[in-house]
């Protein structure tokens, strides 16, 4: 079955995951619980999943830290929680190849990145967020909105069929560095979708 938007590709996640749990894969079922018991509430909230599935864990990834982590650590912070890899995002930069001759692809990518820029405002109305009052979360969140805004802003350029200049290109990677790893052991990895973004167009014009 094609996928022709971008819940139809949450679903098409979703099945492979329960495949997945199937044959004694655990790592959505863990990951969820985990989500669960860091709010503490029995169902998680739609945007704080959008935000954690795009960021990935880089914890003692650091030689710099000189916090030692063995099996007396308790780890149950945001950080602990994420996956090492974002699924999503590595399904999304699946997808970039297509972009410049298939609309439900640009479809799928123009409600997604209109999700992670309206994310963080649905995120703050949450009861979670407004008691972790979390550095870590805020931070995050902030930066998805606007990776998500300049992911919409390519977007737009593509339908209109206006030209996104070298310049353009610089000023949005520049910023995308900047958000990548601002959270200490944290990877926003829906950088990495709005990057290749970049990396095709680019590559469009040089053909």
């Amino acid at each position: 079955e094609y996928i022709t938007d971008v819940n139809c590709m949450y679903e098409r996640l979703r099945e492979l995951n329960q495949k997945l749990t199937h044959t004694g894969v655990e790592h959505l079922t863990g990951y969820i619980s985990k989500l669960k018991t860091f709010t503490g509430e029995h169902s998680i909230s739609d945007p704080l999943k959008t935000l954690a599935d795009v960021c990935e864990g880089r914890r003692g990834k650091n030689p710099s830290r000189t916090l030692q982590y063995n099996s007396q650590l308790p780890l149950t912070s945001f950080i602990d929680i994420i996956q090492p890899e974002s699924e999503t995002a590595v399904y999304l930069q699946s997808l970039i190849v297509y972009v410049p001759f298939n609309n439900i692809v640009k479809h799928i990518l123009t409600e997604t990145f209109t999700e992670w820029t309206n994310n963080h405002a649905k995120l703050q109305m949450t009861l979670f967020y407004n008691r972790s009052l979390s550095d870590v979360l805020a931070t995050l969140s902030e930066n998805l909105s606007q990776v998500g805004n300049i992911g919409s802003k390519i977007m737009t350029s593509l339908h209109r069929e206006q030209e996104i200049t070298t310049e353009q290109v610089w000023r949005y990677t520049d910023k995308l560095n900047k958000m990548e790893h601002e959270v200490f052991e944290v990877r926003l990895s829906a950088v990495a979708v709005i990057r290749k973004l970049l990396e095709e167009i680019e590559v469009d014009k040089t053909d």
